[in-house]
């Protein structure tokens, strides 16, 4: 159970990982058991749903008890050697161990201060070995990502572009900067998370070797 002051709805809901079907009264036992915990946070329960992990029974029981699907995403990942290696367009690519407050600046561009404060605690608290590559361009950092590596595979995270540097293959000139850097630890794969809906993002990792391994969606009570 994940609960960061609201921010986001990954790092505020109840990841379920149970592989098995669980009957209804254990399943129930576990919801309400959640519902205490956000509801001593002041936050809304919130439940990251999907069929890669079982417990068929938890969506139909939730729907009962009043949530609704809020969001819908899906995980995609791709072989390291499979990752396209693009070239950075201009510029140069940064790679350091600790974020910048540039960095910063362009992964949660637009939040407010206080959204900023627990995106910069939750992104310092990511575990090592990690990775905080920036593109640089005109002396401006452009577009960041964020790897993390663990149990044979990099997790690729916090992908931006500033808006007037799209387009430009910034985006993909970094993917394979984060394949190079998985590839030197000897991690199998990589893995990043996307809203469903965003086609453009889907398009781009599609493009640089990446296909959909599942999806996931939240289910979030109805107040």
């Amino acid at each position: 159970m994940r609960a960061n002051a609201g921010v986001t709805r990954r790092t505020n809901s109840v990841f379920t990982a149970h592989h098995d079907d669980l009957p209804v009264a254990d399943l129930m036992r576990l919801v309400e058991a959640a519902e205490r915990f956000y509801a001593e946070r002041g936050l809304p329960p919130v439940f990251q749903v999907s069929g890669a992990t079982g417990a068929r029974g938890l969506d139909p029981l939730l729907i009962d008890r009043g949530y609704r699907v809020d969001g819908a995403s899906e995980v995609w990942t791709a072989p390291t050697p499979l990752i396209k290696r693009s070239a950075m367009p201009e510029g140069t690519i940064d790679r350091a161990e600790e974020p910048s407050a540039a960095w910063f600046d362009v992964a949660f561009d637009g939040d407010g201060i206080e959204r900023r404060r627990v995106h910069e605690e939750i992104v310092r608290r990511s575990p090592r070995p990690r990775a905080f590559v920036s593109a640089v361009v005109d002396g401006r950092l452009a577009a960041c990502a964020m790897a993390v590596g663990g149990g044979g595979q990099t997790g690729l995270f916090c992908m931006t572009t500033r808006p007037e540097f799209r387009r430009r293959g910034l985006a993909s000139a970094l993917i394979g900067d984060v394949a190079g850097w998985a590839a030197a630890r000897g991690d199998a794969g990589l893995y990043l998370q996307v809203m469903t809906e965003n086609e453009g993002a889907k398009g781009l990792y599609r493009k640089a070797g990446f296909e959909r391994a599942y999806g996931y969606h939240y289910r979030v009570k109805a107040t």
